[in-house]
């Protein structure tokens, strides 16, 4: 699940299955945000743009949301994100190729 900001500039994600080993990929997005954080703490999350996918790397070993369970990322982005849902599916475009 995502939120946006009034501005479109900060995409917020609710993440409801932390992962175990550390690493999760947000796909579709063509554009690297400025700078990834863990909402609850503040905590910068180091990352890195793959084609159209956002890898989140070295993430804490248990989800920083004691009471819900519920990761949220703040991801910033110098200008509105460009982003293509599923483009690996290209039965969901068509049959056009949407990978960069």
């Amino acid at each position: 699940q995502t939120s946006v900001s009034a501005d479109e500039k900060t995409v917020y994600v609710w993440n409801y299955s932390y992962p175990k080993n550390g690493t999760m990929t947000f796909g579709g997005y063509k554009t690297a945000p400025r700078r990834i954080t863990i909402l609850s703490t503040g905590e910068e999350v180091k990352f890195e743009l793959d084609r159209e996918r956002i890898i989140l790397r070295e993430l804490p070993e248990k989800c920083p949301d004691k009471h819900c369970g519920v990761a949220v990322f703040k991801m910033e982005f110098d200008e509105k994100p460009r982003y293509n849902f599923g483009p690996q599916y290209r039965q969901l475009h068509y049959g056009r190729n949407l990978e960069g």
